[in-house]
């Protein structure tokens, strides 16, 4: 299995916006998720967590992730 891809939130996300439980500023790192979601991450979301393959997974706007460069 492959390394998880980290990512970086673009812009802050309210408590709404997310399924982490509180609101994630912009700049903070994530990690694809890639483990089975049991079809609960919407078409326009990722399934992500805060440590790499820990969950719980939650969901996030896939417009709200850039891909965290070398």
């Amino acid at each position: 299995m492959s390394a998880p891809l980290a990512m970086i939130i673009s812009r802050d996300l309210s408590q709404e916006e997310n399924y982490s439980g509180r609101a994630i500023k912009k700049g903070e790192t994530v990690y694809l998720y890639r483990g089975c979601t049991y079809g609960c991450i919407s078409r326009d979301g990722e399934a992500v967590t805060f440590k790499p393959d820990i969950t719980p997974f939650f969901e996030v706007p896939a417009d709200a992730l850039m891909e965290q460069s070398a």
